[in-house]
């Protein structure tokens, strides 16, 4: 079995892109904002957390899901 650099790349990337998002997930924002965040509430804040978090879940799952259709159209030819 040839495993190919791209799909070591693509898996790799995904699982670190899925830790990450679990890791956004967890990151606690205190109460007092940065400057460049002071014109948000707390609320708002970690509403772009979450949305930062899905959206690395969903890169994460693509990054895998092209990883299964290299190896998959590796082994078809």
């Amino acid at each position: 079995m040839n495993i190919q650099w791209p799909v070591v790349v693509l898996l790799l990337g995904g699982l670190y892109t899925l830790y990450f998002s679990r890791r956004l997930r967890k990151f606690n924002l205190s109460d007092r904002p940065p400057a460049s965040r002071a014109h948000l509430s707390l609320e708002e804040r970690q509403r772009k957390m979450r949305m930062a978090s899905n959206i690395c879940a969903v890169t994460g799952v693509g990054m895998i899901a092209g990883e299964i259709f290299l190896v998959w159209f590796e082994h078809l030819n």
